[in-house]
């Protein structure tokens, strides 16, 4: 938010204000007549450059009257990314055996539109999976084959392109030792 005071000689002018919020947007504030004051509102959708935690804007307030005469005054915002969550995480079982296929799926959000992401699986057997997210729904899937039996906990860590990380909840895998099979006697 941004507000300011506008002093003119012409006590009967119209005043208006435009600001440009350094991201691209630019917006109409309304003016007060009385007080001569404005106020306007802005969301941004990401910190710029990408690949930093924090990025600043010049902010533009141009202020003219209704004879085209003009001023300018200008400020500068941090945005700082904010990391993102891991909405969902689903293990498909929470038994398998060995011979079958472990998948999860899940949700990323991200109050920065504008980031891209990745989720990294750690399947607790040495294996690690890095995924792209689908930045239109924020959904990604994994699937793993487990090689041995035993406990394990599986792991999502989301990561931004603004170096934003959340871990989600673990979730808990058995892998019990299936049986041989004989194919061919």
């Amino acid at each position: 938010t941004v507000t300011g005071t506008l002093t003119d000689p012409g006590l009967l002018d119209d005043l208006t204000v435009l600001i440009d919020w350094g991201d691209g947007d630019i917006s109409t504030a309304a003016v007060d007549p009385v007080a001569r004051t404005f106020r306007a509102t802005h969301r941004y959708l990401d910190d710029q450059p990408t690949g930093v935690a924090t990025g600043a804007y010049t902010i533009t307030a141009t202020a003219q009257d209704d004879e085209s005469a003009t001023d300018t005054g200008t400020t500068t915002t941090t945005i700082t990314n904010v990391a993102p969550v891991i909405a969902t995480f689903v293990l498909d079982a929470a038994t398998i055996a060995d011979t079958e296929t472990a998948t999860v799926t899940g949700t990323v959000s991200d109050a920065g539109t504008l980031d891209t992401h990745t989720v990294t699986v750690d399947w607790d057997d040495g294996s690690i999976e890095t995924i792209t997210v689908d930045t239109a729904i924020g959904n990604f899937t994994a699937s793993h084959n487990y090689t041995t039996s035993g406990a394990f906990v599986v792991t999502a860590t989301a990561t931004d392109d603004d170096t934003g990380v959340s871990a989600g909840e673990p979730r808990n895998l058995v892998v019990t030792n299936g049986a041989p099979t004989i194919e061919d006697f």
